[in-house]
Parts: C-alpha cells; structure tokens; sequence
C-alpha cells in the first residue's frame, strides 16, 4: 500500500511539474479585444471581451504560469500601453495555442498585473 502511494505521489507531482512548466494562465481584462481561433475559425477578426477573460494556453517565450499583456508590458519595455497591450495580446492568440477559456477573475489579474488594475 505504502508503494502504491508513493507512485501516486510521484505521478501527481509530475503531472504538475509538466503543467506548470508547459502550460500558462493568460489573462484579458475587461474591455480587451482579442482574437481567438473560436472567433477566426467563424471568420470574425476580432471581439471584444466585454467581461473579459481567462485563457489556458500553451506556454509561450517569455511566459510566466499567470500572466497579462501588462505584465509582459512591464517585463519588456518597462511600462504597457494600449498599442503593446495589443501586440502582446494578438502574438500570444497568435503563437500559442488556446486550451481553455473560462471565466474572467478578478483574483487571476491582480496576480497576473502585480495589483494594478487595467
């Protein structure tokens, strides 16, 4: 029994290790407008995120597990804008692939952007 649990560690510890490694949580905040393949695949170019949302996306150069168009911003140019916001947006729908979108969170920005609001 005690074999059997010490396996069932191991594998849950590394299916977290692989999801935090290879996997990231993007957050659009309300107001945002974002392509996803969802919107392109019915030929819309881009849609407005009214309340905002999650993405569950593949892990993309220069990801952290949670983060925002902001904090990439602030990472790279030292402070974000509304045109960097776009960029940044449109290369992650762009470069990664979506996995799962849910639900926009308060909580999920304020770790994402560091506590800013947008």
């Amino acid at each position: 029994m005690r074999a059997f649990l010490m396996t069932v560690a191991a594998v849950v510890a590394l299916v977290v290790a692989v999801a935090v490694t290879q996997v990231a949580v993007f957050v659009v905040p309300a107001g945002a407008s974002v392509a996803t393949a969802s919107t392109a695949r019915a030929d819309v170019a881009a849609g407005a995120a009214p309340d905002g949302m999650v993405y569950i996306v593949t892990r993309g150069a220069d990801m952290r597990f949670v983060d925002s168009a902001d904090a990439i911003c602030r990472r790279q140019f030292s402070r974000p804008d509304e045109g960097c916001r776009g960029l940044v947006r449109s290369w992650v729908m762009r470069e990664t692939r979506v996995l799962a979108e849910l639900p926009y969170s308060e909580t999920l920005w304020r770790v994402a952007a560091g506590g800013d609001r947008p």
